[in-house]
């Protein structure tokens, strides 16, 4: 009977050394597999990259070597679908307006700052990107200036500034412009030609005649009428005569932006003489020669 406990109890023992040895096993496993997931799971930062851009030579014959900058995504891990996904959201979260000297004279050039992930599949907008002007130096200012992100209702399209003013800004030599995107909206198509607001002041003579009492008011008129902007292709290409044979040629210059054949409106308002005067507005804007 002694001898039976003692057999028994040695077989609990080694039972219970074969479970702990299992056990540790499969947290072995466990954390071999957690830390292989980790080490393949797809990891992205936004970050500024340096891009150098020449801007001619200085006095010395030396280069003038800007670094502009460029928003990329740094990916590790990351599969061809979770690159594509990733996309263009790497975009400017600031700029900086720095002052260059070249052989023409000062310029100014816009760098990017810093940059961070923002959601560019969602609906056209204008979005907040802060410009840095007259950078380390007591002039130094932040502009809340904007810029354009977004699709055409999540399909392809270009989202583009529809109107535009400047902002001025304050100097050591005095006021500078600054590009300012007020407002976004889309085309259809990438890099197309199309008419944002444009503003022009006029002053107008208002008359009313109430109980044989004449009154002459004159106010500010603003009349949006529009101008384009874009890019145009390379005109379409002519088949033309070449050594006896017909050869496609493409035309050297490019079409141009401009209003549209019988979409411009005569905008019509009272003068200061009392007389009526007309301005034409952009209807809309079209690719054409000439």
């Amino acid at each position: 009977t002694t001898a039976c406990l003692a057999v028994a109890a040695a077989l609990g023992e080694l039972s219970l050394e074969m479970s702990k040895r299992a056990r540790l096993a499969y947290g072995l496993g466990f954390v071999m597999t957690m830390a292989l997931q980790a080490a393949a799971q797809c990891i992205a930062s936004c970050e500024r990259v340096s891009v150098p851009i020449s801007y001619g030579f200085d006095a010395a014959l030396r280069s003038v070597d800007v670094d502009v900058g460029s928003c990329r995504y740094d990916l590790k891990n990351c599969s061809a679908e979770e690159v594509a996904a990733f996309g263009s959201n790497c975009v400017p979260q600031a700029y900086e307006l720095r002052p260059f000297n070249n052989r023409l004279g000062p310029f100014l050039a816009r760098v990017i700052k810093s940059c961070y992930s923002l959601d560019v599949n969602s609906k056209c907008q204008r979005v907040e990107v802060p410009t840095i002007v007259f950078p380390d130096s007591p002039y130094r200012k932040m502009l809340r200036t904007g810029a354009c992100y977004g699709k055409l209702n999540g399909s392809e399209g270009s989202c583009v500034p529809t109107n535009e003013a400047n902002i001025i800004a304050h100097g050591p030599n005095g006021p500078i412009p600054v590009p300012n995107m007020l407002s976004c909206g889309c085309i259809a198509q990438e890099g197309c030609c199309y008419r944002v607001d444009h503003f022009e002041s006029h002053w107008q003579l208002n008359v009313t005649t109430t109980n044989n009492v004449t009154t002459s008011i004159v106010s500010e008129e603003l009349i949006n009428v529009g101008k384009c902007v874009g890019s145009c292709p390379l005109g379409p290409a002519r088949c033309i005569p070449s050594d006896d044979v017909c050869t496609w040629r493409q035309p050297a210059s490019r079409l141009k932006c401009a209003s549209a054949p019988q979409s411009s409106v005569l905008y019509k308002y009272t003068d200061l003489s009392g007389a009526t005067a007309s301005v034409a507005t952009v209807g809309r804007c079209d690719c054409r020669t000439g």
